[in-house]
């Protein structure tokens, strides 16, 4: 098992409920310690699921923080 997280870039559509499980938000969970898992803490705060867009969603472990470009996602 590894520690390295990898997050996904997720699709929504627009007025459907954002998912609070944190494994699907991660290409690697099954890779991922659960200990680790359990400790992961997801932030969606600034994704608006009423409007389409490109958002920015992080991820934290301990004192790490894991976010999503959404630079990235448009090259």
């Amino acid at each position: 098992k590894t520690a390295e997280i990898k997050l996904k870039d997720i699709e929504l559509e627009i007025n459907n409920p954002i998912s609070l499980n944190i494994k699907d938000y991660i290409e690697n969970a099954d890779q991922i310690e659960t200990s680790v898992l359990k400790a992961l803490k997801l932030d969606t705060s600034l994704v608006n699921i009423n409007q389409a867009g490109t958002y920015t969603y992080t991820i934290k472990y301990k004192k790490k923080k894991y976010v999503t470009s959404p630079d990235k996602r448009n090259s």
